[in-house]
């Protein structure tokens, strides 16, 4: 996603050669790009607006629809015609979305500033700075239900497929096993302040 709000489709089959596959323009300022599953791309621009592009043909994406926010977005994902995103400053909403448009459907609140939310199947996660982790039931997006809560103040956090990491007091990192909502966080102190990580493998 270019700063003149192209996205942009590249082949890198051979990335010593990648090659411009397509491209679509897209409208607004300020693009980011949220999220996509290899079908849908998400992505923001002038920060309340969600732009969905079709890109399964990968010569031909298309504009699906956008639908603009009443307060700017702070993160978004999608699975399927299901989507959670987060809004200004603590709401996590969930949406249907098909080609005729954007369906919100129910929101949980949580306090503090929103940093990162992610759908998997039927469960979604987000996580508040003052309200901490929570795990969500989506099986009824119109009636999302809290599984579990983990009640850890936090600055930043990133979540993957079956593993969560949460920081807080700038040194500490909390890990969370996704799929064990009885087993508390590990906790793992580093030396200095925690600006950004990633994990893969069980590597972190």
């Amino acid at each position: 996603l270019t700063a003149t709000n192209n996205l942009q489709i590249i082949n890198i089959t051979d990335p010593e050669n990648p090659e411009l596959e397509s491209e679509i323009e897209l409208e607004g300022e300020r693009p980011v790009l949220f999220d996509h599953d290899m079908q849908t791309v998400a992505a923001l621009s002038d920060g309340s607006t969600l732009n969905l592009i079709d890109i399964q043909e990968t010569e031909n994406p298309a504009l699906i629809n956008s639908f603009r926010f009443e307060r700017p977005m702070i993160d978004v994902d999608i699975s399927g015609s299901i989507g959670g995103v987060l809004v200004d400053p603590f709401d996590f909403q969930t949406f249907r979305w098909s080609e005729d448009g954007i369906e919100i459907l129910d929101s949980l609140s949580g306090r503090g500033r929103a940093t990162d939310v992610k759908i998997d199947g039927d469960i979604g996660y987000m996580c508040c700075s003052e309200s901490g982790f929570k795990k969500m039931d989506l099986s009824d997006p119109e009636n999302p239900e809290e599984l579990a809560v983990w009640d850890i103040d936090n600055s930043s956090c990133k979540i993957y497929n079956d593993i969560a990491f949460v920081t807080a007091l700038d040194t500490l990192i909390y890990m969370i096993d996704l799929n064990d909502e009885e087993n508390p966080p590990q906790e793992l102190s580093v030396e200095s302040r925690v600006i950004d990580l990633d994990y893969e493998d069980g590597l972190i």
